[in-house]
C-alpha cells in the first residue's frame, strides 16, 4: 500500500515536465507513534519556460483529529482557514523547498495520508501525497506523557499555535529577503536626496 502511494507521488511529480510545474511531499519518517509530529520536506518547482503566477499549494483534508502544527522555511503567505500557501509568482527553473510539521493525536492508529495540490494563475495543477503509518501505542502511555502528563504534544494549546502563525506570518509575503531590500533601497534614496 504505501508503495503504491510513493509511486503515486512520484508519477505527479514527474507529470510536472508536461505542465512546468511540480510538488513532492517527503515525510522524513514513514512510521510515527500516536501524539508524536512529523515533519515533512515539500518542494514546489517550476520546470516550466514561463513564469508561474499566484502560484498557490493547498493541503487537503489531513487525517481526523491531524493537524498542521507548524512550517519553516518559506516566505509565502498562508491561509490558515484553508492549508493554503500563496506566491505571487514562482520563476523559471525555481524550485522552493520548505517544511511543514503535523501533529498525530495520541488515538492514532493505521495509517493517515496528507495530500496537497500545487496549482497557478494559468490554471496548471498537479499533486503529490505521503502515507504515515502510526504504530500500536502501549496501553499505559503515550511519547508525551512522560514528559507534560497530559498526552498533548508541548506547545499544541490553541493560544501556542495561534503564537506561532502569528509569527510565521506577521506579514504575508513580506520575508526577510524583501525587507532587507527594502531597507537598502530606502538608506540609498535618503543618501541620494541629501547630496542634492
Amino acid at each position: 500500500m504505501v508503495l503504491v502511494v510513493a509511486a503515486a507521488a512520484t508519477a505527479g511529480v514527474a507529470a510536472q515536465s508536461d505542465n512546468g510545474i511540480g510538488l513532492s511531499l517527503d515525510p522524513v519518517r514513514d512510521t510515527v507513534e500516536p501524539g508524536e509530529t512529523v515533519q515533512i520536506g515539500v518542494t514546489v518547482e517550476n520546470a516550466g519556460d514561463a513564469v508561474a503566477p499566484a502560484t498557490v499549494l493547498r493541503l487537503g483534508s489531513l487525517p481526523d483529529g491531524w493537524t498542521l502544527d507548524s512550517w519553516s522555511g518559506t516566505d509565502a503567505a498562508f491561509r490558515d482557514s484553508t492549508n493554503e500557501w500563496l506566491w505571487t509568482a514562482v520563476d523559471p527553473g525555481e524550485t522552493l523547498k520548505f517544511t511543514v510539521v503535523v501533529a498525530v493525536p495520541s488515538d492514532a492508529a493505521g495509517e493517515g495520508t496528507v495530500a496537497g495540490t500545487l496549482s497557478d494563475g494559468t490554471d496548471r495543477e498537479t499533486s503529490a501525497s505521503a502515507t504515515i503509518r502510526v504504530s500500536e501505542a502501549d496501553a499505559t502511555t503515550t511519547p508525551n506523557d512522560a514528559d507534560s502528563g497530559s498526552g498533548a504534544p508541548a506547545g499544541s494549546d490553541p493560544q501556542s499555535r495561534l503564537e506561532r502563525l502569528r509569527t510565521s506570518v506577521e506579514t504575508p509575503g513580506f520575508g526577510p529577503v524583501p525587507a532587507l531590500l527594502g531597507l537598502l533601497l530606502t538608506a540609498a534614496a535618503l543618501a541620494t536626496r541629501r547630496r542634492k
